[in-house]
């Protein structure tokens, strides 16, 4: 991508690089489900979900310093992947799981073990999750700001980038958390503070203000996302766990999907503040599942 100039041409090494970037996320979770157990898991989910939400902070400001120097330049940045995909391939000992079955098997095999109530449960959590996320916060929060308090796009970027730092930071400390509480109470914690934070947001009235619900939702976000997934991981026997965890992937992308589409329909019948008590109410109905489905 670095080195074309034809726009054609580019969309498909575009589409090919997605293809390619697609199941890293499934597998990164998928492995880590096979090396650690327990509250290991939770801790070990906590980093790999940190050092994601840093990535998501400072690509931004990366790819746009790259970008003054010219449009293709952030198409560079994938390039150190590279040594570290062969520091991988030398490196990490993962134990391989035998499956001998047909992929018709493999597949009735993992429905019937999809359909238990926790796991229900969790799928549904994660698609409500991501509505919530990208279309009450990526969506509204970032309108709210431009056009209620004149915010500049320095200020909306940074206040939106500090949410994943504290995502960041939160998720670095569930190894210490998970010790003090159970994977349940931490969702429970979790859900409530993501329906405290967009509670405040409408009744905000200064912009130096809006660190608080910004805080309170970078803390429940990093610590909801790992224990979902460590809850899956744990679910899923080792040789069908990369399907189980695909699955909870897709369920974060159906949700990244319907999230604006979906808040957007609320904002023009309520207006952009019914987003966010559509966001809390949505956060609620995940508590709920969360009582009645989740064990541990």
């Amino acid at each position: 991508c670095f080195f074309i100039r034809d726009f054609k041409l580019l969309l498909i090494l575009r589409l090919i690089q997605g293809i390619g970037a697609a199941p890293l996320g499934s597998l990164t979770v998928t492995i880590i489900g096979d090396l650690y157990s327990g509250k290991e898991l939770v801790a070990a989910m906590g980093y790999n979900s940190s050092v994601r939400s840093i990535g998501s902070a400072s690509y931004p400001a990366i790819g746009g310093a790259l970008a003054m120097i010219g449009w293709h330049y952030p198409f560079i940045l994938p390039v150190i992947a590279v040594p570290i995909g062969f520091l991988v391939l030398s490196t990490l000992k993962v134990p391989e799981p035998k499956n001998e079955l047909h992929i018709r098997e493999h597949l009735n095999i993992v429905w019937k073990k999809l359909r238990s109530s926790q796991i229900v449960g969790l799928l549904v959590i994660g698609i409500i999750i991501f509505v919530m996320l990208f279309g009450s916060y990526m969506t509204c929060f970032p309108l709210l700001l431009g056009n209620s308090f004149g915010a500049s796009s320095l200020i909306i970027g940074l206040i939106m980038a500090s949410v994943s730092l504290i995502a960041a930071f939160t998720s670095s400390q569930l190894g210490k958390i998970i010790k003090l509480f159970s994977r349940k109470s931490i969702l429970k914690m979790s859900f409530f503070l993501y329906t405290l934070a967009l509670l405040i947001i409408p009744f905000i009235s200064q912009l130096r203000l809006f660190f608080i619900p910004v805080i309170i939702f970078g803390i429940a976000h990093g610590m909801s996302i790992p224990v979902i997934q460590a809850l899956f991981a744990e679910a899923a026997p080792l040789k069908y766990r990369a399907t189980f965890m695909s699955v909870s992937g897709m369920t974060f992308r159906v949700g990244q999907t319907l999230g604006p589409f979906l808040i957007g329909l609320v904002i023009g019948v309520w207006g952009i503040g019914g987003a966010f008590y559509t966001g809390a109410g949505l956060s609620m109905v995940m508590l709920i599942i969360v009582f009645k489905t989740i064990k541990k």
